[in-house]
């Protein structure tokens, strides 16, 4: 890949000046310069026509994620890239099922990275604490005399530390509260971008052994989100699961006469053992139809199709 050559020939020029190499650790303008570059790199892909590609090959995004995380992409710049993927991506008529199925593996394995922290205002009361349990000791056993001596100077110096103290803190709070807002705006781009996928995927009834597999895996592959801490709602979950649902469902209204019988006995071996995580749990809301019910009609009134279509009865009275 091409992004990878550059940054291999900036490691080799680092090396060739005798010192440690150091790419992209260690020095912020070197990192911030790899950011950059990655970022310039998805606007080429993106400026490149990469939608029609990844409509049946996402291999060009599959690496982009991979290189991005080797050179340690930071928060601001991996949500800047996947939006501009998103956008870019409205433009697909519609998307392999393999394409969805390999992105989803690969998002949760890569982003989780950046929600692994944790939660600050605890951490940063703990440090404080600590701090100025340790400015007191330190005052009160080498200092004592000049506290029996000049108390009020002693006391006015003390609460000057604890204040800076706690101005540092008050500002590194400030800085953690920017990140986490960033990081809540990449958890919703994540969602968005996989929704878009879900509602362009296609399935193609040549390759009809692996449709439902593929469905399966995907289903797996958002639960992932959810476990890595990407997703941190389960309304998040069960609405992703909804559109793959949904999509599957308007794929055999779309296609279901041209499937074979058995196909839809797979289907049905999985929904009558509950195999399937996405297909057993309750609904977020009470009295709406549920997933498995919706996949279920779907499967009797394309089956129906599918059995007289082969019997050579498809709608002859329509």
């Amino acid at each position: 890949m091409k992004i990878k050559r550059i940054i291999g020939a900036f490691c080799v020029f680092f090396a060739g000046l005798g010192g440690t190499v150091i790419c992209h650790i260690g020095f912020e303008s070197k990192t911030s310069s790899f950011n950059d570059m990655v970022v310039r790199h998805a606007k080429r892909l993106c400026n490149g026509g990469l939608c029609k590609v990844f409509e049946q090959d996402g291999r060009d995004f599959v690496d982009f994620w991979f290189t991005a995380n080797e050179v340690n992409l930071d928060l601001e710049k991996a949500y800047t890239s996947l939006r501009l993927f998103y956008n870019n991506f409205k433009s697909c008529e519609a998307i392999d099922d393999t394409v969805v199925d390999r992105s989803l593996e690969v998002v949760p394995r890569l982003f989780d990275r950046y929600f692994s922290v944790d939660p600050a205002g605890i951490r940063e009361i703990n440090i404080v604490r600590d701090g100025v349990e340790d400015l007191l000791l330190e005052n009160f056993t080498d200092k004592f005399e000049q506290f029996q001596v000049e108390p009020d100077i002693f006391i006015s110096r003390i609460s000057r530390d604890i204040t800076d103290i706690v101005k540092s803190r008050v500002m590194f709070m400030q800085q953690e509260e920017e990140e986490r807002q960033l990081r809540e705006k990449f958890r919703n781009m994540i969602i968005r971008f996989s929704d878009l996928m879900l509602n362009k995927m296609i399935w193609y009834e040549e390759y009809y052994e692996r449709i439902w597999p593929t469905v399966t895996s995907v289903a797996d592959n958002l639960h992932r989100l959810g476990t890595r801490g990407i997703l941190n709602d389960q309304d998040n979950l069960d609405e992703l699961w909804d559109s793959l649902v949904r999509r599957f469902v308007w794929f055999l209204d779309f296609k279901g006469a041209s499937l074979p019988v058995e196909f839809y006995e797979q289907i049905e071996d999985d929904l009558n053992s509950n195999s399937q995580l996405f297909l057993v749990l309750d609904e977020q809301d009470d009295g709406i139809v549920t997933k498995k019910d919706m996949i279920r009609e779907a499967i009797i009134r394309a089956k129906a199709k599918a059995i007289a279509g082969e019997k050579g009865l498809i709608l002859a009275a329509g």
